[in-house]
C-alpha cells in the first residue's frame, strides 16, 4: 500500500524493520547554444572536475542507532542520445571530454551517533560514449539495525520516514528545581572572602530578612571547558556546597553586624585547570608541551562563586594541632607571562615577544621581581613556540649574569607545541630585581616567546596571602607567626581550617598544600543571580543577546511570533549570555556554556529550539588585550585552534558557530545557527528594524537574483572563465520565476589595473534590489576581485534601503568577522542599515 507521494519518490512500505521506496525519475533536456543540459525535477550537481554534468537525487531517512543496509532493482531504463558537458574544466580543455561515468544506483551516507540519519543518493543517469542511459524507475529498501531512538529538536533536514523511537538524551541531564535566592559573586584573586551585612546589602537585599546561618556557599567551574561532548556530560547540574567558616553570635535568623562568612576563593590561573585536549596517540619530544594547555583561563580572569539563601551550609572542618617535621621554608613557583601578541590575529594562543631568523634582533629581556629569596639554586623553565618543523635552535638562557646554552629541535608533524626548556642554575639569582635574557639562533624561523619560570627556595615567612606547596603529604610544623587564617588546600574546593600552636610556633598540616592568609579579601560584584532560570522553558525560535541587546532582541522577537516560516503560532524566547553563562557554566564566561544550553534545550525543552539567532559580535580577542575602548567579544566565538605566528593569518585555528549546534560530533549543525555581528547598541536596533522591513516588503525586486563573477585576472591565470562557469551554472538551476542579473568581469574593460565600469554596474543592479545574490571569484576581507569591484568603503554607498539580497560570497576569507576592531566584507554587507545584504554567507576562518 503506497504511503505517501513526496516529489519523485513514493513511501511503499515504512515500518521499524525496513523503508521501501520507488524513486521514478523527472528530468527534461534543455540545450543552450548546442550544448545539452539535464535537469532533473528533485536533483543537483556537485560532480568533482572532470566529470560529465548528471545530475543527482538526494533524500534523507531515518535510520535506527545500527544504520542500515540498501538493496536496490532498477526496473525501467531508457536512453539519450547526447554527451552532457564536463563539470569544471570545460572552458580550460576547449572542448567537451568523454568520459565514462557508470555510479551505483543508490547508495547510502550514514551519519550520526545513536539518533542516525542516512543521506540517500539516487544515480538515474549513466555515461556511456555518446550516449546516456536513464534508469528511469528504481525499486529501493532499506534495511534498519537496532534500536530506534529520536531527537526532541527538529532537524535542519526533511526526512521522508516516520519519526519514531524513545527521545535519545546523551549528554544533557534532566536538571532538579533549586528554590530560594541566589547571589552572584565575581572576583580574580585567590584568597580568603568575606561576607558580611555589607555584602548582602550591596545585593540589594535587606540583611534584616537573611539568616546567616542558612547561607551556602557554592563554587562549580573547575577547569575551562573541553570541547568534547563526554566532558558536558560529567559536569555537575548545580554549583557544589563548598564548607565555609561561620561567625555569628546572636543566632536570631538576621545577618548583624560584627557577623560574618568566610570562604577560599580559588582562582582561574594554573596550567592543570585550562587543558583543552591532548594527543593520547602523539609521543612528544621530551622539551616539548601538549597542545592546547595554558596558565591563564584564555577566556576570563574572573571566576563566579554563589551564596544561596535560606539553604543548609556546609561548615568547615578544624584540625587540632599535631607534632611534625618544622620546615621554614619551601620550593616555590613564580610564573612570568604577559599574553600580548597574536600574530595570527586568530586562535586562543597569545604570546610576549617575537624573534624572525635570521636576524641580528635574536635577543628577548624580561624584567621580574623575587622576594623570599632562601638560598641560591634555582631552576628556570621557558616556554616558547616555533613555526618550521624540525629546525635546530640554539637556544641561550641568561639570569642577571649567569647564563647556559640548550641545543634542540622544533616539534615534527603539524603539532605546534610549546617547547619548554628547563635548566638548574648554582647561583645568580637576586632578592628584588632580576633580568631573563632569552636568544636563540637557527637557520630560518619565527620564535614566540610566551613564558618563564622561576623554581626556588622561599622563605615561608616571605608569604602573606600565598600558597605553600610540597611535593607530598607528610606532618609538619609551617613555622611562621600567627596569621589572620591559615587553611589545608590539598582539595581547594573542600579546605580545612588550621590551629595554630603557640608551643610550636606554627601551623600542624599532614597535608601538601596550604594557604597563608593576612587579609581578607571582598568579591569585586555582588548581585542577585538566577542559575536555574533556564531549566524549564520551550521556544522555536530562540535569541541569545548581549546583554546590552535584549531590548533589540524582544523586538525583534514579537515580530517572529508572528512572522516564522513553518509555524503558525511560534513560541519565541530572548535570553542574554549571562543568563547562559549563570545557568551552563556556573556563571564564568566560558563560551562552552552556549553548547551546554543548546544542547540542554534541545532536549528538555519543550518545544525545543528549530532556530538559534546569536546577536552579538564574537572576537577572538576574549580578554580585550588589544585595548579596545570597549570588548567586542559580546557573544564569544567559538575557536579549536592554537597555532602561532604570521603564516597561519590566513588559514587555522577555524571560528566555528555550528559546534554550537553540533551535538553528536558530525561537524553538521542539529538546530540552524546564525549570527548578527553588531557591537553596538545603534547597529543592533538598525539591523533589526532593517529585517523587520525587508520582510514587510513587497515588490519586483524579490523576482531578481544578481550574479557576479571574478575574470580570474592575476599575474599566473590561465582559465579566464573559471568563474563565469561557476555563475553560468548557477543562472542554470534558478526557478523560471526568478530573472537573473548578472555582471561578468571578463565582459568589462580595464582602466590600469582596475575595472570601473564593473564596479558601477554592480552598484547599480545592487541598489535597484534583488531577493537573492551571488559572488564566485576571489576576494579577502576588505574586497571582492583584484580589481575591487566591492570594497568596504563601497558599501556605504549602497541605497538599494530594504530590497536586500541574501547573499552568498563563494570566496575566501570574506567572512572573518571575530577580528577585534574590524570589519569583513560579509558582515558589514549585512550590517549596514540603508542596504547590502539582508543575510550573508561568507567564509568564516
Amino acid at each position: 500500500m503506497i504511503l505517501f507521494l513526496l516529489g519523485t519518490i513514493t513511501v511503499i512500505s515504512d515500518t521499524p524493520d525496513s523503508l521501501i521506496l520507488l524513486y521514478n525519475a523527472e528530468y527534461t533536456v534543455d540545450t543552450t547554444n548546442g550544448i545539452p543540459h539535464i535537469k532533473l525535477t528533485d536533483g543537483e550537481c556537485d560532480l568533482p572536475p572532470g566529470y560529465p554534468e548528471l545530475p543527482y537525487a538526494v533524500y534523507f531517512v531515518r535510520l535506527p542507532e545500527g544504520g542500515g543496509n540498501v538493496e536496490y532493482k532498477v526496473l525501467e531504463k531508457t536512453s539519450e542520445n547526447i554527451t552532457p558537458p564536463v563539470v569544471k574544466d570545460v572552458y580550460r580543455d576547449g572542448g567537451y571530454r568523454t568520459v565514462d561515468y557508470k555510479p551505483s544506483p543508490v547508495k547510502m551516507e550514514v551519519y550520526g551517533k545513536r539518533a542516525k540519519k542516512g543521506r540517500l543518493i539516487i544515480n538515474p543517469f549513466v555515461k556511456t560514449g555518446n550516449n546516456v542511459e536513464v534508469r528511469k524507475k528504481i525499486l529501493i529498501k532499506i534495511n534498519m539495525k537496532g534500536n530506534w531512538f529520536r531527537e526532541r529538536y527538529k532537524t535542519p533536514v526533511k526526512v521522508i520516514n516516520k519519526i519514531r523511537g524513545r527521545i535519545v538524551s546523551l549528554h544533557a541531564k534532566a536538571m532538579p528545581e533549586k528554590g530560594g535566592m541566589w547571589i552572584r559573586l565575581k572576583f580574580t584573586d585567590e584568597g580568603v572572602y568575606r561576607i558580611d551585612r555589607s555584602v548582602i546589602e550591596e545585593a540589594g537585599i535587606n540583611p534584616e530578612l537573611v539568616d546567616p546561618e542558612k547561607i551556602e556557599v557554592r563554587s562549580g567551574y573547575r577547569r575551562v571547558f573541553r570541547f568534547n561532548l563526554a566532558f558536558y556530560d560529567s559536569l555537575k547540574e548545580l554549583p557544589e556546597k563548598i564548607p565555609a567558616i561561620y561567625h555569628v553570635e546572636n543566632h536570631n535568623g538576621r545577618f548583624d553586624d560584627g557577623e560574618y562568612i568566610l570562604f577560599y576563593g580559588v582562582s582561574l590561573e594554573g596550567f592543570e585547570k585550562n587543558i583543552f585536549k591532548r594527543f593520547p596517540d602523539y609521543n612528544p619530544r621530551p622539551w616539548t608541551d601538549t597542545l592546547m594547555r595554558f596558565y591563564y583561563n584564555p577566556f576570563t580572569d574572573t571566576n563566579v562563586y554563589w551564596l544561596r539563601l535560606d539553604g543548609e551550609p556546609l561548615k568547615m572542618n578544624k584540625l587540632v594541632s599535631g607534632d611534625g617535621e618544622p620546615v621554614t621554608s619551601f620550593q616555590d613557583t613564580m610564573h612570568f607571562e604577559k599574553d600580548s601578541l597574536n600574530f595570527s590575529r586568530s586562535g586562543l594562543a597569545w604570546t610576549w615577544g617575537c624573534i624572525v631568523l635570521p636576524s641580528d634582533e635574536n635577543t628577548i629581556q624580561k624584567k621580574f621581581h623575587i622576594t623570599g629569596l632562601d638560598g641560591t639554586r634555582f631552576t628556570l623553565r621557558t616556554g616558547f613556540y616555533t613555526i618550521i618543523s624540525g629546525q635546530t635552535h640554539h637556544v641561550t638562557l641568561r639570569v642577571n649574569d649567569v647564563d647556559t646554552t640548550i641545543t634542540c629541535m622544533s616539534p615534527l608533524g603539524f603539532y605546534a607545541e610549546r617547547l619548554i626548556l628547563e635548566t638548574d642554575f648554582e647561583s645568580g639569582l637576586n632578592q628584588g630585581e632580576n633580568t631573563l635574557t632569552f636568544s636563540v639562533d637557527a637557520d630560518k624561523d619565527e620564535v614566540y616567546f610566551d613564558f618563564f619560570e622561576i623554581i626556588y627556595t622561599r622563605a615561608i615567612s616571605d608569604i602573606h596571602n600565598g600558597r605553600v606547596w610540597f611535593p607530598d603529604s607528610g606532618d609538619r610544623v609551617i613555622k611562621t607567626d600567627k596569621r589572620n587564617l591559615a587553611l589545608g588546600i590539598d582539595d581547594p574546593y573542600n579546605p580545612e581550617e588550621l590551629t595554630y600552636s603557640e608551643s610550636s610556633g606554627g601551623y600542624y598540616y599532614n597535608g601538601k598544600g596550604i594557604f597563608l592568609c593576612d587579609s581578607l579579601l571582598k568579591p569585586l560584584e555582588v548581585k542577585i543571580a538566577n542559575p536555574v532560570s533556564l531549566w524549564n522553558g520551550g521556544a522555536d525560535w530562540l535569541c541569545i543577546a548581549g546583554d546590552m541587546f535584549t531590548t533589540h532582541a524582544n523586538k525583534l522577537a514579537e515580530w517572529r511570533s508572528k512572522h516564522l516560516k513553518g509555524f503558525s503560532n511560534p513560541e519565541v524566547k530572548v535570553v542574554s549570555i549571562s543568563e547562559v553563562y549563570d545557568n551552563f557554566s556556573y556563571g564564568v564566561a566560558d563560551p562552552g556554556a552556549i553548547k551546554r544550553f543548546l544542547l540542554y534545550a534541545s532536549q528538555n525543552w519543550s518545544p525545543p529550539p528549530s532556530y538559534v539567532l546569536l546577536l552579538g559580535k564574537g572576537t577572538y580577542d576574549y580578554k580585550n588585550y588589544t585595548g579596545l575602548e570597549r570588548s567586542e567579544n559580546i557573544i564569544p566565538i567559538h575557536t579549536n585552534g592554537a597555532d602561532v605566528g604570521i603564516f597561519t593569518l590566513l588559514s587555522r585555528n577555524p571560528t566555528d558557530d555550528v559546534w554550537y549546534v553540533d551535538f553528536d560530533g558530525d561537524t553538521r549543525p542539529e538546530i540552524p545557527i546564525g549570527r548578527v555581528t553588531a557591537t553596538t547598541q545603534e547597529e543592533a536596533e538598525e539591523w533589526v528594524e532593517k529585517l523587520i522591513e525587508y520582510e514587510k516588503s513587497p515588490g519586483l525586486w524579490r523576482q531578481k537574483a544578481l550574479i557576479l563573477a571574478d575574470d580570474e585576472y592575476t599575474s599566473s591565470s590561465n582559465n579566464e572563465l573559471l568563474h563565469t562557469r561557476d555563475a553560468e551554472n548557477t543562472s542554470r538551476y534558478l526557478p523560471d520565476w526568478l530573472k537573473p542579473e548578472k555582471v561578468y568581469m571578463v565582459l568589462y574593460p580595464f582602466e590600469g589595473n582596475q575595472k570601473p565600469t564593473a564596479n558601477r554596474d554592480f552598484m547599480s543592479r545592487l541598489s535597484s534590489g534583488a531577493i537573492i545574490g551571488f559572488f564566485y571569484g576571489h576576494g579577502n576581507i576588505y574586497q571582492l576581485t583584484h580589481e575591487k569591484v566591492l570594497t568596504l568603503d563601497d558599501i556605504s554607498s549602497f541605497s538599494n534601503w530594504r530590497k536586500c539580497p541574501f547573499f552568498y560570497l563563494a570566496t575566501c576569507n570574506s567572512g572573518y568577522f571575530e577580528r577585534p576592531g574590524e570589519r569583513s566584507i560579509g558582515d558589514y554587507f549585512t550590517l549596514y542599515p540603508d542596504g547590502g545584504s539582508i543575510v550573508s554567507i561568507a567564509a568564516t576562518r
